[in-house]
């Protein structure tokens, strides 16, 4: 009988230790985007208009670009949270209306001009704060490696070479290594 018991005590002991470690639950670590990356690849899509003359209404037009020539890196520092952006790239956009090309365009995309300001990290988000603008992006990935975020950036003052095309929304993704 007194083993039996003993045995019982033991179980009991090994049971409730065990359910109390199981228990814990373990805080979540969200990977800081600190320090300094390389870009490596910018994808554009967007929907804006054109007006043309002779037509007594706005054209709706699409845009689609991809980054080349790069060499930029953002640069992003924790106390305080400022993100320096140093070098360039240019972005190859085609511009087309009811799905014929009306032209392609490289903009040249000076850094410091486009990210330099402060930034933070809120609910899986990348805000990034700077010549009066705010700008939120969707953290898609954040490595020790890799780091890719997405989001919708006011280019509504943007303007092309000629004139009467405008954006109205656009969407873009980047890609950076470290």
């Amino acid at each position: 009988m007194k083993i039996s018991l003993y045995v019982i005590i033991s179980i009991i002991s090994v049971f409730l230790l065990s359910c109390g470690s199981d228990d814990d639950v373990l805080p979540i670590i969200e990977n800081s985007v600190e320090g300094t990356w390389e870009l490596r690849e910018v994808t554009m899509q967007g929907s804006g208009s054109a007006s043309i003359a002779l037509v007594p209404f706005p054209i709706p037009v699409t845009f689609a670009g991809n980054g080349t020539d790069y060499d930029m890196q953002l640069v992003f520092a924790e106390d305080p949270q400022v993100v320096t952006a140093l070098g360039s790239f240019n972005l190859d956009v085609r511009v087309a209306a009811a799905g014929i090309n009306m032209g392609n365009r490289t903009v040249p995309i000076i850094g410091s001009e486009a990210f330099n300001g402060t930034w933070s990290q809120e609910n899986g988000d990348l805000v990034l704060t700077g010549n009066e603008n705010e700008v939120r992006f969707q953290l898609l990935e954040v490595t020790p490696t890799s780091l890719v975020f997405e989001g919708n950036p006011n280019l509504r003052n943007f303007e092309f070479e000629e004139g009467g095309v405008s954006v109205n929304e656009a969407n873009m993704r980047f890609v950076f290594d470290r």
